[in-house]
C-alpha cells in the first residue's frame, strides 16, 4: 500500500511536469511495489531471493530508479550499467543448481548495492542546478546499497528479517521524500531563473531598443505607433492604470478617477 502511494504520487507530478525522470520513478516504484506484494504473498522477507521473476523485478526496478537519477542530474549510465547487469543475471542464471550458486548470489547482491549507491553519488555529484537538499535522497540511496548488501548476511531469524524490513522501509520512504524534494526545489530555482531573465531581457527592451513620441508616448513598432499601455500589456500581461503624479495633481485639482486600460 506504502509503495503504491508513491507511485501514485510521482505519476501525479508526472501528468503535471511532463519530466522523463518521473515517468521512470514512477515506474521504479509500481516494480518495487510489486516485488514487495510477491514477498508479502510468499511469505519471504528476504530482499535478494533467486526465483527468476523476483531477479527481473528487482533489476527492472533498480535500473528505472538509476536511470531517472541520471537523466534528472545529465549524467549518462545507461550503457555500463546495462553492461554490469546483463552480466550478473547471466551469472546468477547460469549458477542456479551448481555449486556456484551461492557465487551467484554473492553477485546479485553486489549489483544491487552498486546500482544503489551508483544513484546516491549521482546525487551528491550534483549538477543540472541541484541544491543542497540533493545530500537527503544522495545519502540515503548509498545506505540502501549498503543494506542490500550486508542485510543478507546478518538477518538471521524472523526478528532480524522483521527490523531489516522496517528499515528498508525507511530508507525508500526517505528516498522518496528525498528526490521529491530535490525535484520540486530544483523547478522552483528553474522557474525563478526563466523569470528573471525575461525581466532582464524585458529591462533591455524598455531602455535599449523602445522608441517612444515625446509627445504622446506611443512606441514605434515597425511602420506603426501603439500606445504605450497596450504596448506594455502584449509584452508583459501587466495591467496598466492610469491616475496622475503628484506634480500633475497639483496642477490638475485632484486625481481623478483611476481608469484601467
Amino acid at each position: 500500500e506504502k509503495y503504491r502511494l508513491l507511485a501514485v504520487v510521482f505519476g501525479y507530478l508526472w501528468t503535471i511536469y511532463r519530466e522523463p525522470a518521473l515517468a521512470l520513478w514512477t515506474a521504479a516504484w509500481v516494480l518495487w511495489a510489486i516485488r514487495r506484494g510477491i514477498a508479502l504473498v510468499s511469505g519471504s522477507l528476504q530482499f535478494i531471493e533467486l526465483p527468476l521473476l523476483v531477479v527481473l523485478l528487482v533489476s527492472a526496478y533498480l535500473s528505472l530508479m538509476l536511470l531517472g537519477t541520471a537523466r534528472f542530474t545529465g549524467r549518462r549510465v545507461a550503457g555500463p550499467w546495462t553492461v554490469l547487469l546483463v552480466v550478473t543475471i547471466a551469472g546468477v542464471v547460469g549458477t542456479a543448481g551448481t555449486p556456484w550458486e551461492e557465487a551467484g548470489r554473492t553477485a546479485f547482491a553486489a549489483i544491487v548495492a552498486i546500482g544503489w549507491a551508483w544513484a546516491g553519488l549521482l546525487f551528491l555529484a550534483g549538477g543540472r542546478g541541484l541544491g543542497p537538499e540533493r545530500v537527503i535522497p544522495g545519502v540515503a540511496l548509498v545506505l540502501m546499497g549498503g543494506t542490500n548488501l550486508l542485510l543478507p548476511l546478518v538477518a538471521g531469524g524472523a526478528d532480524d528479517r522483521a527490523w531489516g524490513t522496517a528499515l528498508v522501509f525507511g530508507l525508500q520512504t526517505t528516498i522518496a521524500i528525498g528526490i521529491l524534494a530535490v525535484f520540486l526545489a530544483r523547478n522552483r530555482r528553474d522557474q525563478n531563473h526563466a523569470l528573471h531573465e525575461a525581466e532582464m531581457a524585458l529591462t533591455r527592451t524598455l531602455a535599449d531598443y523602445l522608441p517612444v513620441c515625446a509627445r504622446c508616448r506611443d512606441v514605434r513598432e515597425g511602420a506603426s505607433w501603439t500606445p504605450l499601455e497596450e504596448y506594455l500589456d502584449s509584452r508583459t500581461g501587466a495591467d496598466v492604470a492610469r491616475t496622475l503624479c503628484p506634480s500633475c495633481r497639483g496642477t490638475a485639482g485632484d486625481a481623478g478617477p483611476v481608469v484601467a486600460s
